[in-house]
């Protein structure tokens, strides 16, 4: 089975292009029938996590739920978990953006929060970023000594 065609390759990407226009056409109406209001704002925030943690579980669980249950769904999930994973950092992304937003434009988010929450928020951005990054070969095969010849993908 050919197994980076680019026929597959493109309807992953379409995959993971769906979901991430699903997700901001639903932030799009969020300020579109609320304005740019701090409460629109934060409404954004809270769904942009919900968002993001459906996508973060989805990737995160794939090969344990395909342990357990063996069907189609599951399969599939299990093969688009890199594409989901992609999805869940944009998604985070979009989070950390409409945190800023409320930072800039409402509320002072970040000069209230404590140095400690600061310091974990921004190591799980960058973990978030880093996950991203490796997700794409041109960056993963940089990471190996031998530039990704061990890899078997």
């Amino acid at each position: 089975m050919e197994k980076n065609t680019p026929t597959r390759l493109w309807w992953y990407w379409q995959l993971a292009g769906v979901l991430l226009a699903g997700t901001l056409l639903c932030y799009a109406l969020i300020f579109l029938i609320g304005g740019l209001t701090e409460d629109s704002t934060r409404l954004a925030i809270r769904w942009s996590a919900r968002f993001a943690v459906v996508f973060f579980c989805a990737a995160f669980g794939a090969s344990a739920i395909r342990r357990f249950f063996k069907n189609n769904f599951t399969f599939w999930l299990r093969m688009n978990r890199k594409y989901l994973g992609i999805t869940f950092a944009i998604t985070h992304l979009c989070h950390l953006g409409f945190l800023v937003l409320l930072q800039q434009q409402f509320h002072p988010v970040f000069t209230l929060a404590k140095t400690s929450s600061l310091l974990a928020g921004g190591t799980a951005y960058f973990f978030v970023v880093a996950m991203l990054l490796t997700s794409f070969d041109t960056f993963s095969k940089r990471l190996t000594p031998d530039n990704g010849k061990c890899c078997t993908r």
